[in-house]
């Protein structure tokens, strides 16, 4: 018998300390992360803090030093953080900025009344692996092995901010193994402003076409449209998020990017879908922190955490022809979403069918 374990809505409202939350974290509000919050951090029917999901950063590195960070790394047996594929070591420090960035928004320390707050900053931990140089420049024999790498060091959620044009098998066949080893695969969808077809295609997006992999486009500040450099396919990209915001430094106008963490306990603007995808990240990784602690562990797979992520989000009209959903992310629908019974949940297969979960 599978439990399912109603939500119930507290009568308290989690608003984080941090002190550069309120005037630069909009994007946050966009998603509805406090209200998500309300309920996967309610003391009492939320995710126990015990309940860490694995969240690999397959980037430039990670800053682990980071006071934001260092205590949300994973360690393996030997005490690594992960692995540098670039350098060929076991120190998979960020030498550049990217990989810091995208786990900030993902697991960055919340209500300690400084900085920033991550989407899941209590239930993730950051797998750090470098597969792109000082440069931000990847080869592909890197990534197929940081993909491969997080894949074999029990990853829950690998998050691809990365990514070029064409097709790469090898790619394919590695985000495809991670998928098929339980694991859900969030990737960017890039940020040429193009619409990812069969012919004009962009790797990994081009596996947003895979049941558990989630490709992210950008949304807009305006939150009504897609940012203008999104790649976007209602076939390949399946929702928005945020990837630029309204924020900006008091009198600097032209830094409208999303604010993040950034190597040496510091912190940036920067826009793009590199930004977009670790939201839907860290949102993943609380579905499954929720679902493992709430009578669920054994329909977790990487489909079901698609559907509640993409069903569960709020309808923008104007990006049913942008993205697969028509959606934006949004962490209090996903909530609501996750406190009905599973025949309210359809759940795309591999073979591009789609059956009810529940059903035969």
């Amino acid at each position: 018998m599978i439990l399912w374990i109603p939500l119930i809505q507290p009568f308290w409202r989690f608003t984080p300390n941090d002190s550069d939350y309120q005037p630069y974290q909009d994007y946050l509000r966009t998603i509805k992360a406090d209200q998500g919050w309300d309920v996967f951090y309610n003391g009492s029917t939320g995710i126990p803090s015990s309940e860490k999901v694995k969240v690999a950063v397959v980037d430039t590195g990670v800053d682990y030093t980071h006071a934001e960070l260092s205590a949300n790394m994973w360690k393996n047996a030997s005490n690594q953080y992960g692995r540098d594929f670039v350098n060929s070591d076991n120190d998979p420090n960020d030498d550049h900025l990217h990989g810091t960035m995208v786990s900030g928004l993902i697991a960055a320390r919340d209500n300690n009344n400084t900085g920033i707050a991550g989407v899941a900053a209590r239930n993730s931990q950051i797998m750090a692996i470098k597969v792109a140089d000082s440069q931000g420049r990847a080869d592909i024999a890197d990534l197929v092995n940081g993909i491969n790498y997080a894949t074999s060091n029990g990853a829950q959620v690998i998050n691809l901010s990365i990514g070029g044009t064409g097709t790469q098998a090898a790619v394919d066949l590695a985000v495809q193994t991670a998928i098929a080893t339980n694991i859900t695969v969030v990737i960017a969808a890039g940020n040429n402003g193009d619409e990812v077809t069969a012919q004009n295609a962009y790797f990994p997006a081009n596996n947003g076409t895979t049941s558990g992999a989630i490709v992210v486009g950008s949304l807009a500040p305006s939150n009504a449209a897609l940012s203008s450099f999104s790649n976007y396919s209602s076939t390949y990209v399946d929702i928005a998020a945020p990837g630029e915001s309204i924020a900006g430094f008091p009198g600097i106008n032209t830094l409208k990017g999303v604010y993040s963490t950034i190597p040496g306990n510091a912190y940036d603007f920067h826009a793009g879908t590199s930004f977009s995808a670790p939201l839907v990240s860290g949102s993943a990784a609380l579905v499954i922190a929720y679902m493992r602690s709430h009578g669920m562990r054994t329909l977790v797979t990487p489909s079901v955490v698609e559907a509640f992520v993409t069903q569960g989000s709020r309808t923008v009209s104007a990006l049913n022809s942008k993205v697969r959903s028509g959606k934006v992310l949004d962490l209090d629908s996903i909530a609501d979403l996750l406190s009905q019974p599973p025949d309210h949940l359809i759940v795309r297969q591999p073979a591009s069918k789609s059956v009810v979960v529940g059903e035969t």
